[in-house]
């Protein structure tokens, strides 16, 4: 599975659990997150109909794509966390740099 470097990749700007994020549709370098923050994958149903049921550290089967946050998405003790279909939101602020994103120089 090819990963990608955060730095270098362009998100779109996602409201999911009432939070503001960072959403791509690759892997993305746990490395090349900035210490503080949290890395996620998204499973999508199993319909394949394009729909994110499922927030996790790890997703093998139906990888949807990336979530970048400032705050943790999934409850301490917990690896995973359901999607629920008003969870998950797209913003209009699209090809953002995760530098920009963040407001300081990496």
């Amino acid at each position: 599975m090819e990963r990608y470097d955060a730095r270098k990749e362009t998100f779109e700007e996602i409201e999911i659990f009432d939070t503001l994020a960072l959403f791509c549709s690759g892997r993305i370098q746990r490395e090349s997150v900035p210490k503080g923050f949290y890395c996620y994958e998204v499973r999508h149903d199993d319909e394949c109909m394009g729909i994110p049921c499922e927030l996790s550290s790890h997703v093998l089967v139906n990888f949807w794509g990336t979530v970048i946050s400032k705050v943790s998405l999934i409850n301490n003790g917990e690896d995973r966390r359901y999607i629920g279909t008003d969870d998950w939101g797209y913003t209009e602020n699209t090809e953002i740099q995760l530098k920009s994103w963040l407001g300081y120089n990496m």
